[in-house]
């Protein structure tokens, strides 16, 4: 397989917002809506102290963390079908709670168990390296240091995650395909694309990601004067507003480019060549 032409993948890509943004921001809204609501609910039993919350809290975390990936199956299948052009209602977001949910459960299980994996990794390299971590953070204060563990975990995940990004639409795709064929699938279809596919990500949510930067830049250089006036305090909840509204929007172009890269990586999506003139770029019907 060759590597997906940006420019083609990228008008397919403007297309399917064009046509289904709404529809699509409100499904990335509703499932992180859930995941803050899930995790408000794992988190609450951390403010007891014993032992008990403890393991009380991880199991919970546990929980949410695997209720969180069969939504996000079913993100994938709205993306999918918007890129299909099939009928989508926001009821597909719970599709995997009730459609081959023991595979979508076992592929929870799997990235759970990865993302548990870099945080014991963690924790045994922080182990041995107590002593020299403690001498470059002794003068940062806890709220920035969990700041900084959890942006390293967030990293680690994502970097470890990326070759199996396919999962999701693979297990979508086909009914009867094991889910460590899936996870296998996805890695050798990421084998050789890994930066392309990185590349493509940050070309296609270029604009998003700006306005995401630049008004955390200005709320940044703004909240130091944020009691002098009220109208920098008005000026700062409308860039707060607006920077939400970007950060939804690069989300909802995330996932529905990684849904046309794969499309595309495996030929359901192709440029239509015609011998009369140039190429036009066009998604051909679904099989």
């Amino acid at each position: 397989m060759t590597k997906p032409d940006y420019k083609f993948m990228h008008v397919i890509l403007n297309q399917s917002i064009r046509l289904n943004a709404r529809k699509a921001m409100f499904a990335v809204f509703l499932y992180f809506v859930l995941q803050f609501f899930m995790m408000g609910i794992a988190m609450a039993p951390i403010t007891v102290n014993s032992l008990f919350t403890v393991f009380l809290t991880l199991g919970l975390l546990i929980g949410m963390n695997l209720c969180s990936e069969i939504l996000l199956f079913g993100l994938y299948v709205i993306m999918a079908r918007f890129i299909e052009k099939k009928y989508v209602t926001i009821g597909f977001l719970f599709i995997g709670f009730r459609k081959n949910q023991k595979r979508i459960f076992k592929s929870a299980l799997f990235f759970t168990l990865i993302y548990v994996g870099v945080i014991i990794l963690l924790s045994i390299v922080y182990f041995f390296c107590a002593d020299y971590f403690s001498k470059i953070l002794e003068n940062i204060n806890s709220h920035t240091l969990l700041s900084i563990a959890a942006l390293i975990v967030l990293f680690l995940t994502m970097i470890i995650s990326i070759p199996f990004s396919f999962v999701r639409l693979i297990l979508y795709r086909d009914d009867k395909i094991k889910v460590l064929q899936a996870f296998k699938d996805s890695f050798l279809l990421m084998k050789g694309r890994f930066f392309h596919f990185i590349g493509f990500i940050l070309y296609a949510c270029k604009k998003p990601l700006i306005q995401v930067i630049l008004i955390q830049v200005f709320l940044f250089i703004f909240s130091a004067g944020a009691n002098s006036s009220g109208s920098l305090q008005l000026l700062i909840t409308f860039l707060g507003i607006v920077g939400i509204m970007a950060q939804y929007r690069a989300l909802t172009i995330l996932f529905m480019a990684i849904t046309i890269y794969y499309y595309t990586l495996i030929g359901v999506l192709y440029p239509h060549k015609t011998e009369a003139a140039d190429p036009p770029i066009s998604i051909e019907n679904m099989e």
